[in-house]
Order: C-alpha cells, then sequence, then structure tokens
C-alpha cells in the first residue's frame, strides 16, 4: 500500500507532467513555430525574381510588385500558422493543466462518491 501512495502521488505526476511538456514541445516543432517567427517577413517559399542588370522601370516596378506581393502573401500566411499554433498550444497546455488536477482529485472523488452511494 505504501507504495501506491509513492507511485500515486510522486512518479505519476512527474510522468504527466513529462508527458505534457514534450506534447507542448511537439506543438511548437511540429508546426515550425520558431522557425516561422523568425522568418516572418520573408517571401512565400522563397518566390521572389531579381531585378537584373540595367534599370527599365517597368521590369523594376513589376519586380518590386511581385516581390512584395510575395512577402505580404508569405507574412500573412506564417501569422495564421503562429496564432494555430499558440492557439493549440495554450489548448494542450489547458487540457494538461486539468488532467493533472483531475489526477490529484480523483481519490476525494471516489470516497464522495462512495459515501454518498452508501448513505444517501
Amino acid at each position: 500500500m505504501r507504495n501506491f501512495f509513492f507511485w500515486y502521488f510522486q512518479d505519476a505526476p512527474k510522468f504527466l507532467v513529462d508527458f505534457f511538456i514534450k506534447i507542448l514541445k511537439f506543438i511548437l516543432y511540429f508546426f515550425g513555430f520558431f522557425i516561422h517567427l523568425r522568418h516572418l517577413f520573408l517571401p512565400w517559399k522563397h518566390i521572389s525574381i531579381s531585378y537584373g542588370r540595367g534599370f527599365q522601370a517597368s521590369v523594376f516596378f513589376y519586380t518590386l510588385a511581385l516581390n512584395g506581393t510575395s512577402r505580404i502573401v508569405g507574412f500573412f500566411l506564417r501569422l495564421i500558422i503562429i496564432v494555430w499554433t499558440l492557439l493549440l498550444f495554450l489548448l494542450a497546455l489547458f487540457l494538461g493543466l486539468g488532467a493533472i488536477l483531475l489526477w490529484f482529485c480523483l481519490p476525494i472523488l471516489v470516497i464522495y462518491f462512495l459515501v454518498s452511494l452508501f448513505f444517501i
């Protein structure tokens, strides 16, 4: 019986905390959170064209528009991925904290339901 309490209140919570920390790290890694944050203003999929040699106004403005559009698209798509990652991260964090809290409240709930079963 002593080993059970040692496991229930020391080993299992440590395992749960480690498990949820690994899940949180996986979410950040899977969606490339820090990579998208670091490359937020780069063109999407590195789609850009060079300005070429010499100066021609039409080529310059065409290239500027294409590269600017690619950067804007990259910014918004990366921003959507970052927001989605943060929402998923917060959801996993709250579910993990709830599971750990439930783990500690479970013995009290079991005793309460057993007492209410026999005396009510």
